[in-house]
């Protein structure tokens, strides 16, 4: 905890011991969300306006998913991150022995949960007994939980459906659960135009319980390293994302044809115009050092609803490891073998020959055959393998919708939805491919 206070406030020290005068544009590598993510709505505003090159920087925007964004600022491939969120990027790489400091913040915290208007669901306590979908890896959920829990809702009591983030709208609109945890901009897509979908009040008691004008959540997050060695770009970047924020929050119509180009298409220029007018966007720009207190009343939401704890068990602990949970498998005696060491006396065999022959042994054994997986790129019958076809079957996921040509033959190309080899024609790069996976 001590380190998480410590590196929240660290930028603040270095960033003014470092002259901002410098009229060169430095290039800077971005990488953000994709939309529909809010970390995405600001830097095609930036690039469009030309508002980095005001301040001499040239940011390089990289989208890439979120798992990957995860991964390489974990990993510190990327030293500066542009969807990075307090809980994720900062509070539990720091448990993790991962310098990180949360730079600023760029939008508070909202969520919702999407409902039918005309539903029986009117509170965060009408939930229990009833069924949702949500994105559970995300931190948005994780908070979610705990604004459920301080409503007094019994999270045992509510079926919880996971769901990828770009199937939240469908999940909605489908109404196969009773309701779906969402944020923005999923929130304006489903309830724009419409009176079908309201959405529950999750974050109004904030304010109330803690006194804090402020939810921090969503900002640039950065390597503790990078933030030592980069001290002069940091308030050219705080001073690029606030002149970009200003921008659209005085100029909705315009910021919304902008970002929905940038989206191509995927984000409505009328939705986002209503969201951006909307007090659920939630942009908030200031220092991730102004509401320490908030910032340390977030990071105990998450120790409360054990987010932390949770996500190092799922990361295999404190240390990154490979964990190999799958069963010891009951390995045959080599007497199994005992045609092939005996040799073939007079008669000369091929290597190949002698292969498939073995290949065929290990797959008849009851203990292991059904882990063998062939995989055959080509030749098979050229080889002496199609007796396994017969025998094993080839995996195909709609089984043998065919009459194959030789199906008159003993050893016929037989495919089925349990078959064991796969068989990927023409196809080496294929099959390593397979191989691999």
């Amino acid at each position: 905890m001590k380190n998480f206070k410590k590196y929240v406030y660290l930028f603040f020290v270095v960033a003014f011991f470092y002259p901002f005068d410098s009229v060169a544009q430095v290039k800077l590598d971005l990488p953000v969300f994709p939309v529909p993510s809010l970390s995405a709505f600001t830097p095609p505003v930036i690039k469009a306006k030309g508002f980095d090159k005001m301040y001499g920087l040239d940011l390089n925007i990289q989208t890439k998913p979120a798992r990957l964004y995860r991964t390489d600022f974990a990993a510190g491939t990327s030293k500066l991150g542009g969807s990075g969120t307090l809980l994720a990027d900062v509070a539990l790489l720091n448990e993790k022995g991962v310098e990180t400091v949360f730079l600023f913040n760029v939008f508070d915290f909202w969520g919702t949960v999407v409902v039918k208007a005309d539903g029986p669901i009117k509170t965060l306590k009408h939930l229990e007994g009833r069924t949702i979908a949500a994105a559970l890896p995300t931190t948005n959920y994780a908070l979610f939980r705990y604004f459920a829990t301080r409503a007094g809702v019994d999270l045992s009591k509510v079926e919880v459906q996971s769901s990828p983030v770009p199937g939240l709208v469908p999940m909605a609109a489908s109404g196969r659960v009773d309701g779906v945890q969402m944020w923005e901009p999923a929130h304006t897509v489903i309830t724009y135009g419409n009176n079908n979908f309201c959405g529950l009040d999750i974050v109004s008691n904030w304010k109330k319980e803690t006194g804090f004008p402020a939810l921090p959540y969503l900002g640039i997050a950065a390597h503790k390293d990078w933030v030592e060695a980069n001290g002069d770009l940091i308030l050219k970047l705080y001073k690029t994302y606030k002149v970009a924020t200003n921008f659209i929050l005085q100029n909705p119509e315009k910021a919304a044809k902008i970002i929905s180009d940038a989206s191509k298409g995927k984000l409505k220029k009328n939705v986002l115009i209503s969201l951006i007018k909307s007090d659920r966007l939630g942009i908030n720009m200031y220092w991730g050092n102004k509401y320490p207190d908030a910032n340390k009343a977030v990071f105990k939401a998450a120790m409360e609803i054990k987010y932390l704890k949770k996500r190092r068990e799922e990361l295999g602990g404190y240390l990154p490891q490979r964990l190999d949970q799958a069963p010891p498998l009951n390995i045959p005696a080599l007497s199994i073998f005992s045609e092939l060491l005996s040799g073939s006396d007079d008669r000369e065999i091929s290597t190949t020959m002698a292969f498939v022959r073995l290949l065929t042994i290990l797959c008849k054994d009851k203990s292991i055959g059904k882990h063998i997986v062939p995989i055959i790129p080509d030749e098979a019958r050229t080889f002496g393998i199609d007796p396994l076809f017969r025998q094993l079957g080839i995996y195909s996921h709609v089984g043998q919708v065919y009459d194959p040509v030789d199906s008159e033959q003993f050893l016929y190309y037989r495919e089925a939805t349990d078959g064991q080899i796969l068989e990927e024609g023409i196809n080496e790069a294929g099959s390593i491919s397979s191989f691999i996976a």
